[in-house]
């Protein structure tokens, strides 16, 4: 009787998995262009590979200004890019 129980958890699992994983064929999927477009982002890490082993031995993000930690970058699909400087300003005459 587990091993039924058991089998009938296992398959649901997979069937769910299945159904979750299939893709809609209404999505379409996105260009490089239009992600990177969608939306505004947000540093939230900047590391550098000095010695070029593949991991990362510097977080640079950590010593950036808090003035520009909560910049955010809006880029446009004409290929403009617009910095917002967020609440913290470098400079109290910045807008």
């Amino acid at each position: 009787m587990k091993l039924l129980s058991s089998l009938t958890f296992l398959l649901a699992i997979i069937m769910f998995t299945n159904v979750r994983c299939k893709k809609n064929d209404d999505e379409k999927m996105l260009s490089k262009t239009e992600l990177l477009t969608s939306g505004s982002w947000k540093l939230t890490a900047v590391v550098s590979d000095d010695d070029a082993n593949g991991s990362y031995e510097k977080d640079e993000f950590a010593r950036f200004s808090d003035c520009y930690k909560d910049n955010y970058y809006t880029f446009q699909s004409n290929g403009v890019l617009e910095l917002n400087e967020g609440p913290t300003k470098c400079s109290p005459a910045d807008s």
